[in-house]
This record gives structure tokens, C-alpha cells and sequence, in this order.
């Protein structure tokens, strides 16, 4: 880069990211592919994770865990198949802690597409997700 400019942008999208699954390889996506539309609403997912897994650890009744512990499975779900390119059966048969590891992947993925003010809000937000999550599947969700 020319020392006399600050920044030097790019249109073009970068080349995705593999992974394997069971000596399968599929791609992690990024941001860069959604629809600006596309892109607030998985900012959103990925709160909505970080709120579910809260409440989740908080919640006593059992019940009330369980459906929390669903709609954090779904939640966790649509941010698999939307950032990679695994389908939803490949995705749920994976054991919930390999989903966080991905979902820490898809995190830093993420967070280097959005830049730095909006890597700082997601990384407030998921890694305290993906280490609850860790947790419950410690504890015995059995959920994903």
C-alpha cells in the first residue's frame, strides 16, 4: 500500500474460509456475501444468542429452560447455515460443542469482516455466548 493513503479498499470478496466436518469440507462465509438486510439480521442473531444463553443459565424452572434451551438451538441453527455453506441435518447431527467451536470460527470471521467498532460489539457479544453454551453442554444440554 502507498504510504500516503490511510486505507486501501476493496471491492472484491475474499476467497472463504474451509472447514471440515467428517472429511467433508464446506466454506465459512463471513459477512460478505449477505445482503446489508442480511447482515443486521445476524448481528441480531448472534445478540439474540448471547441473551438466550443468559437467561438460560438464570433460569430455575425447568420448563421454562427447555423451551429457552430450543429457541437458543434454532438461534444457534440459523447462524450455522446462514455464515457456512453446511446444511441444516450436517449441522445438527455435529456434537454442540464442535457447533461452538464453529461458532467461535464464524465469530472471528465476522469480526474481521465488520471492522474494528463492530468487532468490539461482537466481541462483547458472542465468545460470552459460546462460553455459556460450552458450559450448558457441560451441565448436561442435550438440546443440540
Amino acid at each position: 500500500m502507498n504510504q500516503k493513503y490511510a486505507l486501501e479498499l476493496s471491492t472484491a470478496l475474499k476467497e472463504p474460509k474451509l472447514f471440515l466436518v467428517d472429511g467433508e469440507e464446506y466454506k465459512l462465509l463471513g459477512l460478505d456475501h449477505l445482503t446489508p438486510e442480511q447482515e443486521a439480521e445476524t448481528m441480531a442473531l448472534f445478540s439474540r444468542l448471547n441473551i438466550l444463553t443468559e437467561e438460560l443459565s438464570a433460569e430455575a424452572n425447568v420448563s421454562k429452560g427447555t423451551k429457552k434451551a430450543l429457541e437458543l438451538k434454532e438461534t444457534r441453527m440459523v447462524l450455522l447455515t446462514k455464515l457456512t455453506t453446511l446444511n441444516r441435518e450436517v449441522a445438527q447431527r455435529i456434537p454442540l460443542t464442535q457447533q461452538v467451536l464453529l461458532l467461535e470460527a464464524i465469530q472471528a470471521e465476522v469480526s474481521e469482516d465488520s471492522g474494528s467498532e463492530d468487532e468490539e460489539k461482537a466481541e462483547a457479544q458472542t465468545p460470552g455466548a459460546a462460553a455459556a453454551e460450552a458450559r450448558a453442554a457441560v451441565d448436561g444440554d442435550t438440546t443440540s
